[in-house]
């Protein structure tokens, strides 16, 4: 899991590809995830800084510098159902 970050500086204007439940791939450390969180919590006057990504199959949300995001690459499908 990564390490919680400190001191990001905010993205303005946001990616116009950043909404909930898109997937995203967290550069800094290579892992994607779906987006959980935009912002910080209780920040309403401040712009975004990070967003919260958590495992696509579940587990851990972790925090992400917004500058340190891509649109995640196309998932691979299972052929088997």
């Amino acid at each position: 899991m990564p390490a919680p970050r400190t001191a990001v500086r905010a993205v303005s204007p946001l990616p116009s590809w950043l909404k909930f439940g898109v997937r995203a791939l967290d550069g800094a450390c290579g892992e994607v995830g779906v987006v959980t969180g935009i912002g910080q919590p209780y920040m309403v006057d401040e712009e975004p800084a990070v967003v919260y990504l958590r495992p696509e199959r579940g587990g851990t949300e972790w925090q992400c510098a917004i500058a340190d995001l891509t649109p995640a690459p196309p998932a691979a499908r299972s052929e088997s159902r």
